[in-house]
């Protein structure tokens, strides 16, 4: 069934024959008969009464029965349509990390929307694992993690890597660079940045160790860091961000743990506007100092 055959029907049933039908159309006689009869074949069943001699048509009972279906047929052909052009360009669903949304891509993202009129933006915040979940449902388009695993149907694709620094609250004394058996956990504000992250964390302060706070959103950290004598390991993107609005102490960390690598993973799709997105998260990475940008 065509959009071809269920116009040359409706238009028949409109004109009351096949002749103006064709005329309407600007095609012959034959080929809007033809349409015509592909489209009974397919249904199974005659919509038509045909007999020599007879200039107008008359329906069957089932054709006219069938003219019905045949314009809620054509409402539903012209909402598919619709809904191909949106999911084409017109929404970009992203998938990014809390820290992420926090503090890199609130600037990034302004930009993308001023450089896409009409675009609609879906952010959702999800682990690593949860990304790779949902760029393989194709409910998401492009997802931006810490943790890289392995999925044959996921393309995991380095985006930056950025230094690992000590920050502290304004009361406590920290020298220019520090050494993690100096510390007291006791005190520490902590994020599971990424696996290597908390390999690190295990060497040093042992599986066991209990910080002050663990957290799992981004929001709260400024307000441990303000207050008392609470100390945290953050990239360095994180400290800078949080530098601007609380008033803290960033320092290097003595053997401290390996650089934190965002990933970015892709579906099997992807959509025009997201090289647009990576080019203003590579302008925007390589302005912070300590980040290099592999984009």
């Amino acid at each position: 069934m065509t959009a071809l055959e269920i116009d040359a029907f409706l238009m028949v049933v409109k004109t009351g024959s096949i002749t103006a039908a064709a005329e309407q159309l600007y095609v012959t006689q034959p080929a809007l008969s033809r349409r015509i009869a592909a489209l009974e074949k397919e249904l199974g069943y005659s919509l038509m009464e045909r007999g020599r001699g007879i200039r107008s048509i008359k329906l069957t009972e089932r054709g006219k029965a069938f003219v019905a279906i045949a314009y809620k047929w054509k409402i539903l052909w012209g909402e598919t349509n619709k809904i191909s052009k949106l999911d084409s360009n017109l929404n970009l669903n992203i998938s990014a990390i809390g820290s992420l949304l926090t503090y890199i891509f609130p600037s990034v993202f302004q930009k993308f929307l001023n450089g896409n009129q009409g675009l609609s933006l879906s952010i959702q915040n999800h682990h690593s694992y949860e990304a790779y979940s949902f760029i393989e449902s194709e409910l998401t388009d492009i997802a931006f993690i810490s943790d890289a695993m392995y999925s044959k149907n996921v393309e995991t694709i380095p985006a930056f890597r950025e230094h690992m620094v000590f920050v502290a609250g304004k009361n406590v004394q920290i020298p220019t660079k520090i050494h993690p058996s100096k510390l007291d956990v006791a005190h520490e504000i902590k994020i599971p940045w990424s696996p290597q992250f908390d390999v690190w964390h295990d060497y040093w302060f042992n599986a066991f160790a209990k910080p002050r706070v663990i957290l799992d959103q981004m929001s709260m950290m400024e307000y441990f860091l303000d207050s008392q004598d609470n100390w945290a390991v953050v990239p360095i993107s994180v400290a800078i961000r949080i530098a601007k609005a609380v008033d803290i102490e960033i320092c290097e960390i003595k053997d401290g743990l390996p650089d934190r690598i965002i990933y970015y993973i892709l579906g099997k799709q992807s959509k025009k506007s997201i090289k647009f997105l990576l080019q203003l998260l590579d302008k925007e990475v390589k302005s912070i100092e300590g980040v290099v940008s592999y984009l």
